[in-house]
């Protein structure tokens, strides 16, 4: 995959902006695959969306999480670690979810702001005039902030040639569930309770230790960045839901608060109090 992105993205000849957005010009519900015309079939935006952060298999975990707003944030959690790729999916992913969202109800507003990581070259001008809405990038998490308005639309009816066929899909994919394959980074996050070392996780896959460092090493990374990435990921997650730095110390493994206090801090450069007073203006009541 990442040689497949630095020919058509991480090339510094190309227009990073020009390659994206011709790419999603060429997107809508029907072409994006079984899945997409599947979703179509479940009478809202709000119903679609969540099947397809459910049921699609990609290089990253869309998560769905109702807001304090009332309405849906879209988390994109990587399974891997690849910082720069990462950045890149980000973009790659949000643009072709709007893309897609703007072909079965076009015209209105589909979400309060869009969150990235870190900018992959794009003008954050270039972005809010695709996106129609504010932009914002460094964050811990990137996300969609999805309107109520757009979630409660209802999705188009399909013609009498597509409605038989995305019915089909719908019940065969209902019916197999969600891909049950899961990365390192996915494996970590489900057993952060049990997992303290790498001698754990190789345990839990059963190799050794070494095959797992090797496993680790050709993904770019090792058990400690895993570790990390891993739980400040769960940590923003949680400190931006405003658990408390007790609950969120004993859910990451940490023998006490000050632990964890410190790692955050070492990890992000902000304390956990601190990371969450900059997100507060991310949590004003919006208006609709």
């Amino acid at each position: 995959m990442r040689h497949i992105f630095e020919h058509t993205w991480l090339d510094q000849r190309i227009d990073r902006s020009q390659s994206l957005f011709a790419h999603a010009a060429h997107i809508n519900y029907r072409s994006f695959g079984a899945i997409s015309l599947a979703s179509m079939t479940l009478g809202s935006c709000e119903n679609s969306l969540l099947f397809c952060a459910k049921n699609f298999l990609t290089p990253w975990s869309a998560v769905p999480e109702l807001n304090r707003q009332g309405s849906i944030s879209l988390l994109h959690i990587p399974k891997f670690y690849d910082p720069e790729l990462r950045a890149t999916l980000e973009h790659f992913h949000f643009v072709n979810c709007f893309a897609v969202s703007r072909s079965h109800t076009p015209g209105g507003p589909i979400a309060h702001r869009v969150r990235f990581t870190r900018s992959c070259g794009i003008s954050k001008t270039t972005l809010e005039r695709f996106f129609g809405c504010p932009v914002y990038f460094g964050e811990g998490i990137a996300q969609i902030d999805f309107t109520r308005q757009w979630l409660n639309q209802a999705t188009p009816a399909l013609d009498a040639e597509l409605a038989p066929v995305a019915g089909q899909h719908a019940r065969r994919i209902l019916a197999q569930g969600p891909p049950k394959t899961l990365s390192l980074f996915q494996l970590f996050k489900a057993n952060l309770a049990t997992i303290h070392s790498a001698d754990d996780m190789a345990q839990m896959l059963g190799v050794s230790r070494r095959t797992l460092t090797r496993t680790l090493a050709r993904q770019g990374a090792s058990y400690s960045i895993l570790s990390r990435e891993v739980r400040l990921t769960e940590a923003c997650r949680m400190l931006r839901n405003g658990e408390t730095t007790a609950l969120i110390a004993e859910h990451l493994g940490f023998s006490d608060e000050r632990s964890f206090r410190r790692a955050f801090r070492s990890w992000s450069g902000d304390s956990p109090a601190e990371y969450r007073r900059g997100q507060r203006h991310f949590l004003q009541p919006l208006v609709q």
